[in-house]
């Protein structure tokens, strides 16, 4: 059975050439954190940081069971929101470590 592998790139802004490429099996969501650091929901549960700079993985998030919907950073990038397929909301403590902070049951959760 083959497996489709989708890839991330991060473009050069001066010349359009790639920077950096990471495979995200079927990304559907991004934001920034920072200026350096995206967070990339996906359909397998997990949510990827990636420093844009460097080109390394910072942390892997699991804990959404399916597909990843919308990820959205607060304000001061301290806490990331995510929702998924499985009818949650998850807050992820971002600046102290404390990942998964809390998990709320929502109802029906579809993407737009």
């Amino acid at each position: 059975m083959d497996k489709n592998v989708d890839l991330l790139h991060v473009l050069q802004s001066d010349d359009g050439a790639v920077q950096h490429s990471w495979p995200v099996e079927s990304a559907n969501c991004l934001t920034h954190l920072t200026k350096n650091i995206a967070a990339i929901g996906t359909s397998n549960g997990s949510i990827l940081l990636i420093d844009l700079m460097s080109g390394t993985p910072v942390k892997l998030l699991t804990g959404h069971i399916g597909n990843v919907f919308a990820v959205d950073a607060s304000p001061n990038a301290t806490f990331l929101a995510s929702t998924g397929e499985d009818s949650t909301v998850r807050i992820w403590g971002i600046a102290d470590g404390d990942f998964d902070l809390e998990s709320l049951r929502t109802g029906s959760v579809k993407a737009r």
